[in-house]
């Protein structure tokens, strides 16, 4: 994840919801699946974290249904 390795710092929780938040955005389920595993793991009650993913499911599952 190149995005997040260049940072002059490490990353906090709040860049890793950012990157999640952006990955619903611009709809990339892959990096919002490795985004949300950082979420998760620097605190697992984050309830946006499984709000933000369980989005992007729902919409990769409406773009699959309009291909």
């Amino acid at each position: 994840m190149w995005i997040v390795s260049v940072l002059p710092i490490q990353p906090t929780i709040v860049v890793w919801n950012t990157l999640h938040g952006a990955c619903l955005k611009w709809g990339d389920m892959e990096l919002g699946e490795e985004a949300f595993r950082h979420v998760v793991d620097m605190d697992e009650k984050d309830t946006a974290a499984y709000v933000c993913m369980y989005n992007i499911y729902a919409d990769a599952d409406k773009s699959d249904l309009q291909a």
